[in-house]
């Protein structure tokens, strides 16, 4: 019941204001003067943090708008009142969208710094603003959005990129105000509002730091894998939750590469995987009497060069046999011992080939 009484009260002191006051405009299409104080242009998405002054009457224009993005869906304007100890609502703050210039003369870039303009625009926001804590206005790029306000901020209507100038003043809303109010500035942030997730772009590189391209990758017989989140294209970004993952490379379900990646929120992350050499060597420290099959095929050499995939390694001595399956990643040498079994080790494999099986 006393949130419902604050609403309705709240909004009979606006209607008040908008009745009492004649130097606020009307709801719908406004024409509005003022010295234009700053031109922004936002053309990234994350765009940076811009900070600025607006006194009593000012104008800030933004001229341009960021395309959507799925790291960003809209901006917040956080204005700080000065510290001159006023209390109550002495001012409101206004935002318009569809900005237009009311004479040939004027316009909405940069030439406008430091003139006065006149312009007119269709009003999205009439908010009187607290005495002596921060105010902030969040404005959505896209129709379907999350951007929502709280007890000292307020959501706007959508804007798009499409929607020519944004405008942003502050008023007073009584008369009589003494100087030292109208003439002392607000502090005015513009900021991102970013979504809860980040961007990744893995890229891929041969053992010669030559590009391979995601067709180049399907001819060799691999994939790229993101832990937790599944198969992803080379060169291709995408958008997931903050945190650290690992980039895995496979072949025939074989780690072939890996790579470990940390993803933050509004960034786009690039990670590059350089390819091991694309042979691995297998060597045998085995007796010469010890008979060696390695995928049914007879071993004649004590060391061999084989592409990554899984293998089937056999020693025969007399009437002892062992049979032992090795999953070879690229770029690696495994030493194969033999002693009443089959016992593995590996390491990053030497420079130079050796036969194949």
């Amino acid at each position: 019941m006393s949130k419902n009484r604050t609403s309705t009260g709240s909004l009979i002191f606006t209607l008040l204001i908008l009745l009492l006051y004649p130097g606020i405009a009307a709801f719908g299409q406004n024409a509005f003067d003022g010295e234009v104080r700053e031109v922004l242009t936002l053309q990234e998405p994350v765009f940076e943090t811009q900070n600025l002054s607006l006194r009593i009457g000012q104008l800030l224009l933004i001229n341009q708008l960021p395309e959507h993005s799925q790291l960003s869906e809209g901006m917040e304007i956080i204005l700080s009142p000065p510290n001159t100890g006023s209390s109550g609502s002495s001012f409101a703050v206004y935002v318009f969208r569809q900005v237009r210039a009311r004479l040939p003369e004027h316009s909405t870039d940069s030439s406008m710094i430091g003139q006065s303009g006149s312009y007119q625009g269709e009003r999205i926001l009439f908010e009187p603003l607290p005495g002596r804590s921060t105010f902030s206005v969040r404005i959505p790029f896209l129709a379907e959005h999350s951007v929502r306000g709280g007890i000292d901020s307020r959501v706007t209507s959508p804007v798009s990129n499409d929607s020519t100038a944004v405008a942003i003043t502050i008023l007073p809303i009584m008369k009589g105000l003494p100087d030292y109010l109208l003439n002392a500035p607000f502090s005015i942030t513009v900021k991102p509002i970013l979504t809860q997730v980040g961007g990744l772009n893995v890229a891929v590189r041969s053992h010669t730091e030559q590009t391979v391209s995601a067709d180049e990758l399907q001819a060799m017989g691999l994939t790229v894998e993101l832990d937790r989140f599944g198969s992803i294209e080379a060169d291709e970004t995408v958008y997931i939750r903050p945190g650290i993952y690992q980039v895995l490379i496979k072949r025939q379900g074989v780690l072939y590469a890996s790579s470990q990646v940390a993803v933050e929120r509004g960034i786009v992350q690039s990670s590059v995987i350089n390819l091991p050499k694309p042979e691995s060597q297998i060597k045998f420290e085995i007796p010469d009497s010890v008979r060696i099959r390695v995928n049914d095929r007879d071993i004649d050499n004590r060391s061999i060069s084989v592409p990554p995939g899984n293998y089937v390694i056999e020693l025969e001595l007399d009437s002892f046999r062992s049979r032992q399956e090795l999953a070879v990643q690229a770029g690696r040498e495994y030493t194969v011992q033999f002693s009443l079994g089959i016992n593995f080790s590996s390491k990053e494999a030497s420079e130079e080939p050796e036969q194949q099986p």
